[in-house]
């Protein structure tokens, strides 16, 4: 049949249905919208990445620690690494210092206001101490035998009357291990240590690691191994409460290198806590 296109209503009809195929054949042009969003999105991806700053900072001595960042001592690279510091929230007095506990002790040793390098250097401390007298450990692979030398040694600390390290089976301040790593020594203790929280200008900690090495403990206790054991346990926690070496004297315990020969015992496998060992607790723990 012929259609008159001079028909206004036909006209009308292939106008409409031209105008129907036409919308549902177009093409979309949002295609190429996101393509240029997906372009500049990496671009800005970039440019952050490589604007990002490290997570964390470096530190050859505690003088370098800087404040907010928490500090491990790492020992392949021999250096302290410190990680940003979510805010602490300690009890505080009324002058906004951590609240921290004195020690009920009265031994003679002085009054201070103030922790200087010098008196650091005189009582041979290390800088921190805990923010609280009792303080608990646990063990990490250490057998039963050498688990009763380690609680003498601990008992002869707690005799002291200065702080209280109390044993729990939980997560503990102190955790002591036992390792047969080769390295030239008998002990290391390692632990966080931040400058965010101090008192009298002494770091407070929260954590720290006790390590004992077998095989340099067997190789250099003269036969008698409980009793090395015993000092280098001594030693170590002493480093764990925050006392540091004694260059002066190589027959105390806190010496960096000990002659458990020659060092003063209370009997075949115990050594006597010495005077130095005794002031530099006290002067920490009793401010």
């Amino acid at each position: 049949m012929k259609i008159n296109s001079n028909n206004k209503f036909v006209k009308l009809y292939l106008a409409a249905l031209a105008l129907i195929t036409t919308s549902a054949t177009a093409v979309p042009t949002t295609i190429t919208n996101l393509t240029t969003v997906s372009a500049k999105a990496k671009k800005h991806h970039k440019k952050t990445k490589k604007t990002k700053k490290k997570a964390y900072v470096i530190a050859k001595y505690y003088d370098e620690f800087k404040p907010g960042y928490s500090y491990t001592y790492n020992k392949k690279k021999g250096v302290f690494i410190g990680h940003k510091m979510k805010k602490h929230h300690t009890s505080t007095t009324d002058s906004d210092e951590p609240r921290v506990e004195k020690a009920t002790s009265n031994y003679n040793v002085p009054k201070v206001k103030k922790f200087t390098k010098q008196i650091l250097n005189e009582f041979h401390l290390k800088g921190y101490r805990w923010a609280k007298t009792t303080i608990t450990y646990n063990y990490n692979d250490v057998n039963e035998s050498q688990q009763t030398i380690i609680n003498q040694a601990i008992d002869q600390i707690n005799q002291l009357g200065i702080i209280n390290l109390k044993k729990t089976n939980k997560k503990a301040n102190i955790t002591i291990e036992v390792s047969t790593t080769n390295l030239a020594r008998a002990g290391y203790t390692t632990g966080p240590v931040s400058i965010e929280d101090n008192s009298l200008n002494l770091n407070l900690i929260d954590e720290q690691t006790v390590t004992l090495y077998e095989n340099q403990i067997q190789a250099h206790c003269y036969g008698n191994y409980a009793l090395y054991l015993n000092q280098v346990s001594l030693h170590e926690i002493g480093h764990a409460l925050g006392l540091e070496h004694n260059e002066q004297n190589k027959y105390e315990i806190m010496a960096p290198v000990s002659d458990v020969s020659k060092i003063n015992k209370i009997d075949a496998t115990h050594v006597a806590i010495d005077q130095d060992y005794i002031k530099g607790l006290a002067i920490l723990y009793q401010n």
